[in-house]
């Protein structure tokens, strides 16, 4: 925009100062010290840029204000004139000094396209610590730590979860007259990066089972009307994709199961494009955060 602005206005192509004193006036080492306060605003697809510019012969006196009108639908400048400088009308410095610390600014990289720190290789450290030791005997600690074998301690939530979930696929099992069957980590061959686990499988169905501690936990997986929320949805969908079945249930046990053995079950058919959705939403975040696939 900066070269075919100063190609274009009438005040600049002029003899004596085409290219030569335009490249001067724009240059880093005078626009970024002459450059005090800019102030921006958008309106409209138009953009307006006032910028304060020092004078070079008083440092102390009052800055000239220079202001910039750009069409961002186009990409142009529009004008650039300062307002305070006898020389204005012929296209004074202190214009193209504006604009070039402009040009210089928008060829600067945002700070979302830094790359982050925790993604930067660490090779740099190589030789600097020590690579490995040798162990003359295995430390139970370091292999459980090696193979993630953590201590997660259960939540009164997750407690009862695991306590009641035996009990809530017997009570399906009573009201369904179907066989779920336990089953392990489902994937799948064509994205080998997802996977899904269901609380129980049969020939036909997938079954998820929800125990929530309380009413406000239980408006997690279902609403007030019933309907099954996006999130649980999305889950259910993906067992279904992966297992191979085309029909979903998804059983809430009773706040009170514990005495009444109520449980409340909401069928779900499989949607295509729905689980085609999820995977390339799945695919773009995994690429954009972590560089993978």
């Amino acid at each position: 925009m900066f070269s075919d602005y100063i190609k274009k206005d009438s005040n600049l192509i002029e003899i004596e100062i085409r290219c030569v004193k335009a490249t001067r006036n724009g240059r880093e080492s005078y626009g970024d010290s002459a450059i005090g306060y800019v102030q921006l605003k958008r309106t409209h697809g138009q953009c307006t840029i006032i910028a304060a510019c020092c004078p070079e012969q008083s440092v102390r006196s009052k800055s000239y204000r220079v202001q910039v009108e750009i069409d961002l639908t186009k990409s142009e400048i529009k004008s650039a004139a300062c307002h305070d400088c006898i020389a204005s009308a012929g296209g004074c410095k202190h214009a193209l000094a504006v604009l070039g610390w402009l040009h210089r600014e928008s060829e600067k990289k945002s700070v979302t396209e830094v790359k982050a720190y925790w993604q930067k290789s660490k090779l740099s450290r190589v030789g600097n610590t020590i690579k490995f030791v040798e162990a003359k005997s295995l430390c139970s600690c370091l292999t459980n730590t090696l193979f993630g074998a953590n201590k997660l301690r259960d939540t009164k939530a997750m407690n009862r979860g695991r306590k009641l979930e035996p009990l809530v696929l017997r009570e399906v099992h009573i009201k369904t007259k179907m066989d779920f069957k336990r089953c392990g980590l489902l994937l799948s061959t064509d994205h080998p990066v997802f996977g899904a686990s269901s609380d129980g499988i049969s020939s036909t169905h997938v079954l998820e089972i929800k125990c929530p501690l309380t009413a406000k936990t239980k408006l997690n997986y279902i609403n007030a009307k019933g309907e099954i929320l996006e999130k649980v949805k999305s889950q259910i969908q993906l067992q279904m994709a992966f297992s191979g079945r085309r029909m979903g249930i998804l059983c809430v046990a009773d706040l009170d199961f514990e005495k009444n053995k109520n449980v409340e079950i909401v069928p779900l058919s499989y949607d295509e494009e729905h689980v085609k959705c999820l995977i390339e939403k799945g695919l773009h975040f995994g690429l954009n955060l972590f560089g993978l696939f």
